[in-house]
């Protein structure tokens, strides 16, 4: 199974949940599993649902193809990209005491968007960093004068 790894954000100073990132998690040919520890790999997802020309593996190491030799840059968009940040945004709106959280997403054969699982901690932070952007995004500033308020 392959999922999709939606990191959001509930903001400091409006408590709206914000979808800071998208990737889909690929796993090896065969496997039961996504994960990065089993062979697999993170195709960082845009705003409209198209992959990014590369996949990462568990060293960071950029690659032009997921396992089942796909080049990245071939890859459809994912259709269901807009119930996919809908289902997180109302997963993360229930957990009112968590202000960030990674949950794993997939699309069953009749199109509907599932939830796998909602993750704590083990963020993928590093999804973030191999696609170039800043982890908190256009909300980096008022996370930094959160925390600086709060020394």
């Amino acid at each position: 199974m392959n999922c999709f790894r939606v990191t959001t954000y509930r903001s400091v100073t409006s408590d709206e949940v914000i979808v800071l990132h998208h990737a889909l998690r690929i796993g090896q040919p065969g496997s039961d599993v996504d994960n990065h520890s089993a062979g697999g790999v993170a195709v960082d997802i845009d705003e409209s649902g198209r992959a990014g020309p590369f996949a990462y593996n568990i060293d960071g190491m950029r690659v032009d193809r997921v396992p089942n030799g796909t080049l990245c840059s071939e890859l459809p968009a994912a259709p269901h990209i807009d119930a996919i940040r809908k289902t997180a945004v109302a997963v993360a709106s229930k957990l009112v005491e968590q202000r960030v959280l990674g949950i794993d997403l997939c699309v069953d054969s009749d199109g509907r968007v599932v939830l796998i699982e909602v993750n704590l901690n083990n963020l993928a932070v590093n999804l973030h960093q191999y696609s170039g952007r800043p982890y908190f995004g256009a909300y980096t500033a008022e996370v930094i004068e959160y925390c600086r308020a709060r020394l």
